[in-house]
C-alpha cells in the first residue's frame, strides 16, 4: 500500500514507521480514500548541497480513484517534513469530501 523510496538517505525502521502513521492517519479522513486500490508513494531525498534548511525533500503521492493528492517540502528535519505534508494534504482531502 505505501512504497517508500530513498535517495541519498537510509531511513531507519522508527523513520519509516513514523512515515506509514501520519499517511495513513490521513485515510480515514474521508470515505473515498478508504478504497482498497489507493496507492501512496514517498519519496524522502537528501541533497548535501542545498542550504542546510533545505536539505532534505519530501515528495508524498497518494493516488485514489478519480483524485490524486500531493505535497512537497524541503525542511531541514523529517517530522517537521511530515508534519507540514499533513496540513498540505489535510487541505487537499477536505475539498475532495
Amino acid at each position: 500500500m505505501i512504497e517508500i523510496r530513498e535517495k541519498n538517505i537510509d531511513l531507519t525502521d522508527q523513520q519509516k514507521e513514523l512515515i506509514e502513521k501520519k499517511v495513513l492517519k490521513l485515510l480515514h479522513l474521508s470515505e473515498k480514500l478508504q478504497d482498497e486500490s489507493i496507492k501512496i508513494k514517498v519519496e524522502v531525498e537528501h541533497d548535501p548541497i542545498k542550504e542546510k534548511h533545505k536539505q532534505l525533500f519530501i515528495i508524498v503521492n497518494i493516488f485514489a480513484p478519480g483524485h490524486t493528492l500531493r505535497a512537497e517540502v524541503h525542511e531541514e528535519r523529517l517530522r517537521n517534513a511530515l508534519d507540514i505534508c499533513e496540513n498540505k494534504l489535510r487541505n487537499q482531502i477536505g475539498k475532495i469530501k
